[in-house]
């Protein structure tokens, strides 16, 4: 047999997602910031949009935003880039815990 192998995810887009806990009374302004550090990103890519899931509610809701990247090899180093972007934005929108503070 000489058929050629195809690579059927070369040029595709992979779907990423972080999973985090946000407070439910700060529920809105944390997920637009999370929000906004995945669109923000240069190699996030526009469409489709970024979105966030939420999923169980405890003491804390878990959000998770789902984005879209085209080189699945780059998918840890985008993912620590949009979380040390989401943690400047709650700073200096001074929405960080008491908790987040100290770690």
């Amino acid at each position: 047999m000489n058929n050629p192998m195809k690579n059927f995810t070369k040029g595709r887009k992979t779907k990423t997602s972080i999973q985090t806990e946000i407070e439910p009374d700060k529920l809105q302004e944390k997920a637009k910031l999370l929000e906004e550090a995945a669109e923000e990103n240069q190699r996030v890519l526009e469409k489709p949009s970024a979105e966030i899931v939420f999923k169980e509610l405890d003491e804390k809701m878990k959000a998770e935003p789902h984005y879209w990247i085209k080189d699945p090899a780059t998918s840890k180093q985008i993912r620590s880039e949009v979380l040390e972007e989401y943690n400047k934005k709650l700073k200096d929108n001074g929405l960080l815990s008491e908790e987040e503070k100290e770690t």
